[in-house]
């Protein structure tokens, strides 16, 4: 018995121990033991441990294109190949559009698709009117309404390029044009006239024999007095993009008369009557050449062309921290309006040659070295001369500033049915306007130098008055 219960003591205290050696106490909340089993378990279906997968990245034909091994549990896998492309079928071009199912975080191995969708596409219709005019050369035969199309348009000899048409509108004038597919066929048409018609119409600058003007761009100038073509010119309905009419091979536009006075008449003798819509014909603008080196060229009209205010009124502006008034030449109506509206009118048929230039607008150019009112430089394409261009004899202007038939200049049928006021008298002066300079007069802030219809040079032009007509001037360049 003895022995017995010794060994009983004996095995008991191994138990002890054995338990002692395979729980792990921790006290809870309430400060008692807790215990837990502190078995062994295997990695791969650890919560705690990290788990790794494999992405696999198919084309929609089951072709892998990438693998990536050892992705991270949670981490959002990224396919890093090549952008996945379909071959055009038959019926339409295949645009990858992303993967099936979307890309989400990995928690388990995963294989992700291509997809692709099909966009029907259209055949692109680009011809010339005359193959023999010039050619067209397409980048893509076939788009849809993602792609851009770029097409190119090359005169043939004695032929130059008129513009891009679509339904008979035109879309641009520049022989390289490049558009957005539309979701149905979108046919474009070349449109090319002889060398000899361009001229005509003012698309490329013309030096005349003399070498004394040239003529280049279009503008409305002599009314129309044949019956039948107003006839026919009143059942026009669209305009082109600069607003005149394309009838025949010509332009023409129109407008609604406000003369300045009642008794104001056309070349023809005929009174322009208010509030009656009249049509006048677009001709090339002849240009005087007041300077020439090599290609380069500084004109100014021959004509008086339009009729507008140098300033719409006499507030006093503050722009920049500046106080700007209103004889302020870069910040004028007039200059505005000469490189927008009649920029894009005169000039929409052919731009190419005109350059952009520095305009020097210090008190050095207007009437008083110590004028106040002159402003900073501008770039401009059209401007208007300034005070001191009008007595430079290197432009062949009189130096004085008294009349002189060197400065004097002739309104249009146009100009006046805008409104242009002009030189009434039977003299040799009849129907010369009066004509805004660029310079600030120094004297008042409301008012700017002008020529008069004599030729003599004022300074008491009022900004605000509309009807004073404008002489616009520019530099062009000919290779």
């Amino acid at each position: 018995m003895k022995l017995s219960t010794e060994l009983a003591t004996i095995f008991s205290f191994f138990a002890l121990l054995l338990a002692s050696c395979n729980v792990q106490g921790s006290s809870s909340s309430d400060g008692t033991e807790n215990y837990q089993s502190n078995t062994i378990v295997d990695d791969s279906v650890s919560s705690t441990a990290e788990q790794l997968f494999t992405i696999i990245w198919k084309d929609w034909n089951g072709d892998v294109l990438e693998i990536d091994n050892d992705v991270k549990r949670g981490v959002t896998p990224t396919y890093d190949g090549a952008t996945p492309t379909r071959a055009d079928g038959s019926e339409c071009i295949y645009l990858w559009t992303g993967w099936d199912p979307a890309v989400h975080r990995a928690y388990s191995n995963e294989i992700y698709t291509a997809t692709y969708y099909c966009a029907t596409y259209h055949v692109l219709s680009v011809t010339s009117e005359d193959t023999t005019k010039g050619n067209v050369a397409v980048t893509s035969g076939r788009g849809y309404s993602e792609e851009h199309i770029t097409v190119v348009a090359t005169p043939a000899d004695d032929y130059v390029f008129r513009g891009w048409y679509h339904d008979e509108k035109k879309v641009s004038s520049n022989k390289t044009y490049t558009f957005r597919m539309p979701p149905n066929d979108y046919s474009l048409v070349a449109r090319f006239i002889t060398e000899e018609e361009s001229r005509r119409l003012g698309f490329i600058p013309t030096v005349s024999e003399d070498g004394k003007t040239l003529t280049y761009g279009l503008y409305p100038q002599n009314k129309v007095n044949d019956w039948l073509l107003v006839s026919s010119l009143n059942q026009l309905t669209t305009p082109e993009s600069n607003g005149w009419y394309l009838y025949g091979n010509d332009y023409y536009a129109k407008v609604m008369a406000t003369p300045h006075n009642s008794d104001y008449e056309f070349d023809n003798g005929t009174t322009i009557v208010r509030g009656t819509t009249y049509w006048f014909k677009c001709e090339p603008i002849t240009w005087n050449i007041l300077s020439s080196n090599g290609g380069d060229f500084y004109l100014v009209s021959s004509v008086l062309l339009d009729t507008h205010c140098y300033y719409k009124n006499t507030t006093i502006r503050t722009i920049d921290g500046k106080t700007v008034y209103t004889n302020n030449y870069k910040h004028s109506d007039i200059r505005a309006w000469l490189n927008n509206n009649f920029y894009n009118s005169a000039f929409a048929l052919d731009d190419s040659f005109i350059q952009t230039a520095t305009v020097d607008n210090s008190a050095s150019t207007t009437n008083s070295t110590n004028n106040s009112y002159a402003c900073n430089n501008t770039q401009d394409k059209v401007l208007l001369p300034s005070y001191k261009d009008y007595i430079k004899p290197y432009y062949g202007f009189l130096t004085s500033i008294g009349e002189t038939s060197t400065r004097s200049c002739r309104t249009t049928d146009w100009s006046r049915a805008r409104g242009a006021f002009y030189h009434t008298g039977s003299d040799k002066y009849q129907y010369n306007g009066f004509y805004w300079t660029r310079s600030p007069y120094s004297g008042y802030s409301n008012y700017v130098s002008g020529v008069k219809g004599d030729g003599s040079l004022d300074n008491l032009y009022y900004v605000c008055d509309a009807n004073y007509s404008v002489r616009p001037s520019l530099w062009i360049h000919i290779a």
